[in-house]
């Protein structure tokens, strides 16, 4: 299995296997050409939501992480990426509305990152999460663990608990959208713990009458950035992971993985 820190750049027509999962990296500060480009692939429900943001900064995030997900999607389906429609699932989850079609993804963002997985005819799910020591967030994160989860935080030095809280949620986070079911299956009753193997796979437990669907899952831990805890999740065996940049043409305002 490949590191989780191993990123390198990406194909610009990339193909995926059933046995694959890949994962894009990307940033969301770009220069105002590609926001404009961007700006211009989305559809009138995208825009309507790009104009809810109150600040700028939030917007341009927005249109950059939906308008990089259009243009990576195009490149594996050869489409423009304009075209694409989305379908949501009862917990928000997004899908391509394409009959037939075997591509799934997920996405996430926090602050000035936003990860993208990619799947091949299996669930997937992905979290990021920007690591802050608020303590009205940290509350609410340790309010959501389990007790054994609680046992182990315990045994945490104070300088690293807020990077494992995060770590515990993004986790959580990465299984409960690779199901699609998000927060109607409690948090408190996924149960994340780490393998008895030097390797980014976790243990995942899920409590309850969801018991039988955790063991249906593949979770690992995902190293996007120091200031970040992160997490990957997709239904059966994993045998590989891609790890990837997305970078934009220079000047051009047009996106593309690098070459």
């Amino acid at each position: 299995m490949k590191p989780a820190n191993s990123w390198s750049t990406g194909p610009t027509q990339p193909r995926i296997h059933r046995s694959e999962v890949h994962i894009w990296r990307a940033s969301l500060d770009a220069p105002r050409p590609a926001l404009q480009y961007f700006w211009q692939q989305l559809s009138t429900d995208e825009v309507d939501r790009a104009q809810r943001f109150h600040f700028d900064q939030d917007r341009n995030r927005f249109i950059m992480a939906r308008g990089i997900l259009r243009c990576l999607l195009a490149r594996y389906l050869r489409v423009p990426p304009s075209v694409l429609r989305f379908n949501y699932g009862p917990a928000g989850k997004p899908e391509l509305a394409l009959h037939h079609n075997p591509i799934t993804f997920n996405v996430s963002h926090s602050n000035r990152l936003a990860t993208y997985a990619v799947g091949l005819s299996r669930p997937v799910g992905i979290d990021i999460e920007y690591i802050r020591e608020t303590p009205d967030t940290l509350d609410a994160i340790y309010h959501c663990l389990a007790d054994e989860e609680r046992e182990q935080l315990s045994h945490v030095p104070a300088s690293r608990r807020a990077a494992r809280l995060f770590a515990y949620w993004a986790s959580k986070e990465a299984f409960l959208k690779a199901t699609g079911r998000g927060l109607q299956i409690p948090p408190s009753s996924v149960v994340i713990q780490p393998s008895r193997k030097q390797s980014p796979a976790l243990c995942l437990t899920c409590r309850g009458s969801d018991a039988l669907t955790a063991e249906q899952w593949m979770l690992s831990t995902l190293d996007v950035h120091p200031e970040f805890a992160g997490s990957v999740c997709a239904r059966g065996a994993v045998e590989s992971y891609s790890y990837w940049e997305w970078s934009l043409a220079g000047g051009s305002g047009v996106a593309h993985a690098s070459r």
